[in-house]
């Protein structure tokens, strides 16, 4: 199938593909899905952003980003090997090491018994060979932890401490609940953030009720809640919950420091609530989200080192400012992009910028501050800041290929998203030249997919783009050239690509090209092929 239609994308675009190039591509697209597959296997589905420890920061003094490097880059060497450490773990192994390092032969502290070990293990590989995209899997974790932790309270302290047999009783302690709290983080489940944070209230409760620190919550938990909030589908909830979480963690931290330490916010903590505040649809959004960077700056250089953000830290800020429609918001996004260039620049490796950090400074560029304020302009000032706009993503694109050709480095290799936004850019701009334009990207896209560049290949929301610019241009040539587009979107899709499939836009933007040049046939062929379509 997939060479099939490699011929057909050649036959269609007039481009010869050698052997030697189709079975590159085959192999390169096996090898991608298998890396696809082992990441969601580990990290999951969602692709929620915040998790990690990374090297960098920034300052803001009057609406200016400066670089604060000195004193960072004398932590960084520093923590060097204790950060590159931390890369090597995930949160709940981090937690079951610093377990097990302390597990002696007594069940009560400083240790903890060989059954809760084992206890442990078998939820965290509940975790790992669960299918959380089917309802039940949280729930069933749930209740073999709270069928343990019942029978525990069966037994008392001091009659339990004598008994022959305590190594063999299972203690549910702070990483089985949060086994269980991150097993509810991952589910698809609509309350599944309430029934993270249900355990998470257990958890306190039992702890000031008993003072006892082996199930007493600390950032771990706190994190695997927040995430579940963070993947909340209601998004003002999301940040909102996110938002008080965090505070809550704070507070804990400064009334009980000397005891809970442990419960003080890391870099993922805030990763994960400037993620869930960027994404959540709040006016003004993006700069609330920018704001926590800021105090994650100024916690940063009052000492706490664990306060560093990541590129998708940036990322997720500046693509809240592409959909804010706010009237700067592309000039922000550039500051930020600029700002992670410097650092990185200056030994920050974790802030260099990658695809993700690139593409949404595209999109701010390519929304053009489109805006209720552009109907206060004229139409010279309208067309002047689009043109501006235009030209930075193009330069955007046109690093990130240059970056790409000189270093073959995929981090920052344009996808199919970093192209398509450039033509829906084109297609906004109300250029003359916009069909043009937009073919010739289209076309370096084809010719790289057929090379073997799977991660550019077109779709549906590309084509549609470059049939709006060519709309946008209108006359008899144009419409004939969007039927076209239009008649390959149509054969790809019928020859068993699905993401070809045109959309109603698609259909919707070539009929009223011909009935604005009056083509009644035209209409009706459209017409006619849409039908057929259904």
């Amino acid at each position: 199938m997939i060479v099939s239609q490699l011929i057909l994308w050649s036959a269609i675009w007039n481009i010869v593909p050698t052997p030697r190039t189709t079975s590159t591509a085959l192999l390169h697209h096996v090898s991608s899905s298998l890396s696809r597959k082992i990441h969601q296997r580990i990290c999951g589905n969602d692709g929620i952003i915040g998790a990690g420890i990374q090297n960098s920061f920034f300052s803001s003094d009057e609406g200016t980003i400066k670089v604060k490097s000195t004193r960072m880059l004398s932590r960084d060497t520093r923590r060097k090997h204790d950060i590159a450490r931390s890369r090597t773990m995930s949160p709940l192994s981090a937690l079951s090491t610093a377990e097990k390092s302390s597990s002696s032969s007594s069940y009560f502290r400083p240790g903890v018994n060989h059954a809760t070990l084992g206890f442990n293990d078998r939820l965290n590989k509940m975790a790992q060979q669960a299918n959380f995209h089917k309802r039940g899997q949280a729930q069933t974790m749930e209740n073999i932890l709270m069928d343990a932790f019942s029978a525990f309270k069966n037994y008392d302290e001091k009659e339990f401490s004598t008994m022959s047999g305590r190594s063999q009783i299972v203690k549910p302690n702070v990483v089985s609940f949060t086994a269980v709290i991150n097993a509810w983080a991952r589910t698809p489940e609509q309350n599944a953030a309430q029934r993270a944070e249900t355990l998470l209230n257990r958890m306190e409760d039992y702890y000031s009720q008993t003072n006892d620190a082996e199930i007493r919550p600390n950032k771990f938990s706190y994190n695997a809640v927040l995430t579940a909030w963070a993947r909340n589908k209601d998004r003002r909830t999301s940040a909102e919950n996110s938002l008080r979480l965090l505070k809550q963690m704070w507070k804990l931290f400064h009334m009980h420091g000397n005891v809970r330490k442990d419960i003080k916010p890391d870099a993922r903590s805030y990763n994960t609530v400037i993620n869930a505040v960027a994404r959540s649809g709040f006016p003004n959004c993006a700069d609330r989200a920018y704001k926590l960077l800021v105090e994650m700056e100024e916690l940063y250089h009052a000492g706490h080192d664990e306060l560093i953000p990541n590129a998708s830290t940036f990322g997720a800020i500046i693509n809240a400012y592409a959909n804010s429609g706010q009237e700067e918001s592309s000039d922000q996004a550039a500051k930020l992009l600029q700002q992670m260039n410097s650092l990185y620049h200056l030994g920050h490796d974790d802030l260099k910028p990658n695809t993700f950090v690139y593409n949404s400074c595209i999109n701010a560029f390519a929304k053009n501050g489109q805006n209720q304020k552009e109907a206060e302009k004229t139409s010279e000032e309208i067309m002047a800041k689009r043109i501006n706009n235009i030209c930075a993503a193009e330069q955007i694109l046109q690093s990130m290929e240059s970056q790409f050709e000189k270093t073959g480095d995929e981090y920052v290799k344009p996808d199919v998203i970093s192209y398509s936004t450039v033509i829906n850019a084109y297609a906004n701009s109300g250029d003359g030249m916009a069909g043009s334009k937009a073919d010739v990207l289209l076309e370096k896209m084809v010719q790289r997919y057929v090379g073997g560049d799977f991660k550019v290949k077109p779709n549906a929301v590309t084509y549609t783009s470059v049939i709006k610019a060519w709309s946008s241009v209108g006359g008899t040539q144009s419409t004939k050239r969007m039927e076209a587009l239009l008649q390959q979107m149509v054969m790809l899709y019928r020859a068993g690509d699905q993401s070809l499939k045109p959309t109603s836009v698609s259909f919707d933007l070539v009929i009223e090209g011909f009935k604005d040049s009056g083509d009644k046939n035209g209409v009706k062929r459209v017409e006619n092929t849409r039908v057929a379509m259904h």
